[in-house]
């Protein structure tokens, strides 16, 4: 399992402080790299440098660029309450979701995130804030037995969208799908989806523009890594709600 948080520094047996940049410039140089550590107060788990590199993927023709970073080293682990500690981070988001008509308790211990829920608030569809919700299910029932008409209130509709915006920064900060992957099942009505056909960093873009091509037919909703260039909000008066977000490509 991705254990830790994808780091910028980090420390030596001395203390003294190494970036991501400065590791880099060092390696290209071809100087050694130092023994280092979690810089996190308290921590000091063994981490190691990762060089910017290329990696090819079975479904792209070209490689794709993964920056520089810092991460654990085999073995290692972030202490509890370390800023590093993704399983850490990933326990308090789900312990704070306490709306389990949004974030269900399956019978495997697993957490199940209805997106459903979230896509029909963001739509509009019951979206008031004086809108009646049911009252949550018991997570002893049988999990099949899923709610489907449920209806968003304006806080809850912000619960919702912190939970998963939570979620989403984690998984970025990540190395892999795989923490996430092994803890949380992410529903859409009928339809089970995987991390990696909702979460999308910026090097698989083109997979991204496939499933929005005309007669692609895809209706999944989708979650995008990217660096916000510039974005455009609906003028006064206008009879749309949506802000276009232009990202660098």
């Amino acid at each position: 399992m991705s254990k830790g948080i994808k780091m910028l520094s980090a420390v030596d047996a001395l203390g003294g402080r190494y970036s991501v940049d400065s590791l880099q410039t060092q390696y290209d140089n071809n100087q050694a790299i130092p023994t280092l550590f979690c810089d996190s107060p308290n921590c000091g788990s063994a981490v190691r440098f990762v060089k910017q590199h290329t990696e090819n993927r079975m479904d792209r023709v070209e490689p794709i660029h993964v920056p520089a970073y810092i991460g654990l080293s085999r073995g290692s682990k972030h202490i509890l309450g370390c800023r590093y500690d993704a399983p850490g981070r990933l326990k308090l988001i789900l312990a704070t979701a306490s709306d389990r008509n949004f974030m269900h308790t399956l019978d495997d211990g697993k957490r199940e995130l209805r997106l459903l829920i979230l896509h029909q608030g963001l739509k509009g569809k019951g979206a008031s804030v004086n809108a009646a919700t049911p009252p949550p299910p018991s997570d002893t029932g049988n999990s099949s037995q899923r709610p489907t008409g449920l209806r968003a209130t304006g806080q809850q509709l912000d619960s919702y969208l912190r939970t998963t915006t939570n979620l989403l920064a984690l998984r970025a900060a990540c190395d892999d799908d795989e923490l996430l992957a092994t803890q949380l099942k992410l529903r859409f009505g009928k339809h089970t989806l995987g991390w990696k056909d909702f979460f999308f960093g910026s090097g698989r873009y083109d997979e991204v523009w496939e499933k929005l091509a005309p007669g692609a037919q895809d209706d999944m909703p989708l979650a995008l890594v990217g660096t916000v260039k510039s974005h455009r909000s609906p003028p006064a008066g206008a009879t749309y709600t949506t802000t276009y977000l232009n990202c660098e490509s």
